[in-house]
């Protein structure tokens, strides 16, 4: 019976090459794309030399129109071609070179435990540390066609991440060049607040950001350069650019705020002297009258100047009850009926004589 890792290594390379077929077959569809350009191309610039000839103007501007966007959709398409076709300046590795890979991968990586597997189901393979009893510094799934390696535990200028898992899909190799076809999955997930589907400052839904170094594992898979390919995810994941992170680590445990979900530092946090908690800047205000800083929920608005004011400063009209703030209020009565009150004050000064009848009617059912 032949090395089970071995037959890890030819399903890998029929992985591989199925790759580089599908690969060469964009890279006609490509090309036959070229061709069709150029020849409208052509044709357009034959046209509008006709134009020119009988000075026909408005034809001439829509073919000059024409030709520009034919020259952007060839640039793209050549674009394309010279990155499908500088992956073909290398060949693939063989099956043997491809066990030595694993090999390495196996020296490399952390040793994990893996579930036993009954070997007529070829669901997983193990390789030499398999028969001293260890886990393995990889681990291949038949079924899922995935090769995954783990990290040692991810530590970022003291923040503690946990240990990941590389899991590369075999069969999406080559499917397309907007993501590369693996994922890193936390198995011990330390997300920032309020954010589970980020585990690590570069790595969101389980995709992590490669940045520049896309061109370099894009080539190292596609002639099967595994380790490499491993090796370099590893490296990223072990560093931290704050320049584009999806959660700065500065604010990775920082409190939410109650009322808008933001993510606070320290110093970013402003406390609420009513409800006694922790809000961001743009979720505190202060009181118009007292000065004190308060949530935006634990304020009022007066309804006669619209001003915010907390609780304490908030009070009631001794005439007709309804609630203003200090400053609106004057001899304990708001503004409505102070006016109310000067006017009727006026009035008397105006007809003393009714004003002494309104006080004799009030008397009247003492006197009964």
């Amino acid at each position: 019976m032949k090395d089970p890792r071995y037959r890890v290594a030819c399903l890998i390379h029929e992985h591989l090459l199925a790759a580089q077929n599908r690969r060469r077959g964009d890279q006609v569809r490509t090309a036959n794309s070229i061709a069709d350009e150029l020849q409208r191309f052509q044709r357009a610039q034959r046209l509008a030399s006709l134009a020119y000839i009988h000075n026909f103007q408005g034809a001439l501007r829509r073919l000059d129109q024409q030709m520009d966007h034919l020259l952007l959709d060839v640039k793209y398409h050549v674009e394309s071609a010279s990155r499908l076709f500088a992956h073909e300046s290398r060949t693939v590795l063989t099956a043997h070179e491809l066990l030595d890979e694993l090999d390495q991968i196996d020296a490399e990586f952390e040793a994990r435990p893996v579930r036993q597997y009954q070997a007529p189901h070829f669901r997983a393979f193990r390789g030499r540390d398999n028969f001293r009893g260890r886990g393995l510094g990889w681990r291949f799934e038949a079924e899922e066609r995935t090769l995954s390696v783990w990290t040692e535990p991810i530590e970022l200028e003291g923040l503690y991440l946990g240990t990941f898992e590389i899991k590369l899909f075999l069969a999406e190799i080559g499917l397309t060049a907007r993501r590369l076809p693996f994922r890193c999955i936390a198995l011990d997930p330390h997300s920032p607040a309020g954010n589970e589907h980020i585990t690590h400052p570069h790595v969101s839904d389980d995709y992590l950001c490669t940045g520049e170094a896309d061109a370099a594992l894009n080539a190292s898979l596609g002639v099967g350069r595994l380790a490499d390919f491993f090796l370099m995810v590893r490296q990223i994941l072990r560093t931290y650019n704050p320049e584009s992170p999806y959660v700065a680590i500065e604010h990775w445990e920082a409190e939410l705020c109650p009322d808008c979900g933001y993510a606070m530092c320290e110093d970013e946090q402003y406390f609420c002297e009513q409800c006694e908690r922790y809000y961001c800047d743009s979720c505190m205000s202060g009181c118009n009258c007292c000065q004190s800083s308060f949530c935006r929920g634990c304020l009022h608005q007066c309804e006669f100047c619209d001003e915010s004011v907390c609780k304490e400063c908030m009070l009631s009209c001794a005439k007709c009850g309804i609630a203003c703030c200090q400053s609106c209020l004057d001899d304990d009565l708001c503004p409505n009926c102070k006016e109310e009150q000067e006017q009727q004050d006026g009035d008397d000064e105006d007809n003393p004589n009714e004003g002494e009848e309104r006080n004799t009617s009030k008397e009247q059912p003492q006197a009964a």
